[in-house]
């Protein structure tokens, strides 16, 4: 359900944007790995029976470890969809606040691949965690499709006092795509403090496919920052409508700078055939 190497950036990539002026998506889930399904077991009576490669005893027993990576692998080791026997030893670490905090971002991105809805009412209790890397883990994994998130990612995004977890409420609510985001992300995106959280609200705001969105990116179209403009015009052209081929159309008559204007014209070249 949920890829980390989606999360990263689009403009990541985009000449001006160097890879430590977003957040450290790649350290901070390090050692998550790829989930493992469960595997055939034989049992004593139950030869011929399937059953998850290691019991719920046997995990609890795991998380018992000293060693904080062996407990971090097991954490991940139970990242498959429907895991729901995990779910509530998984969120036990997450919510424990002297794990060490790899392990609970480790946690955060399981039961976001797990999604359960118990799993769901973890996640967002663990977005007050006191660790910005643990609270980053939470809002990415809360955007991989749970219901009844978008208000606490809403106030995430307009309170956490890290720019990292702000940037990463505002891809999940993008993830989300839920028209009654767009208050939330159009705030964002024209008085967030950091530009990266500016840049990625326009871009989730071209998510949601609505004439409220292209009203909000009309005013990202006027920021002082260049890539947060880009990323508005863009985002205009996803959106499509004619709202949105109005507000190109009037961001075209007062842009200057010759690299805005191509991207202006390409956006509502893409509007016009969306």
């Amino acid at each position: 359900m949920l890829n980390p190497v989606t999360l990263l950036p689009l403009c990541a990539s985009l000449s001006w944007a160097g890879a430590d002026m977003f957040p450290p998506v790649e350290r901070i889930l390090s050692g998550i790995h790829p989930p493992r399904p469960g595997v055939v077991a034989v049992e004593k009576d139950l030869r011929d029976s399937l059953a998850p490669a290691r019991s719920m005893l046997w995990l609890q027993a795991e998380l018992r470890s000293s060693d904080w990576e062996r407990r971090r692998q097991v954490v991940s080791d139970q990242a498959f969809p429907m895991n729901k026997a995990a779910v509530p030893y998984v969120g036990a670490v997450l919510l424990n606040l002297n794990e060490d905090p790899r392990v609970r971002v480790a946690a955060a991105m399981t039961l976001g691949r797990i999604g359960d809805r118990a799993g769901g009412r973890f996640l967002k209790e663990a977005l007050d965690d006191p660790e910005v890397d643990v609270r980053f883990a939470v809002a990415l994994a809360l955007g991989s499709g749970y219901e009844g998130v978008v208000t606490p990612l809403s106030e995430t995004l307009a309170k956490d006092p890290s720019w990292w977890v702000r940037y990463a409420a505002a891809v999940s609510l993008g993830n989300l795509g839920k028209p009654f985001a767009v208050g939330a992300l159009a705030s964002a995106a024209v008085a967030d403090s950091s530009w990266q959280v500016r840049l990625q609200a326009a871009r989730s705001l071209g998510t949601i496919h609505s004439p409220r969105s292209a009203q909000a990116l009309s005013a990202v179209l006027r920021d002082a920052d260049p890539g947060v403009r880009a990323a508005a015009a863009m985002a205009l052209g996803e959106t499509g409508g004619e709202a949105a081929i109005d507000r190109l159309k009037d961001a075209l008559e007062d842009e200057i700078d010759p690299f805005q204007r191509s991207l202006l014209v390409a956006s509502l070249k893409k509007a016009l055939e969306n």
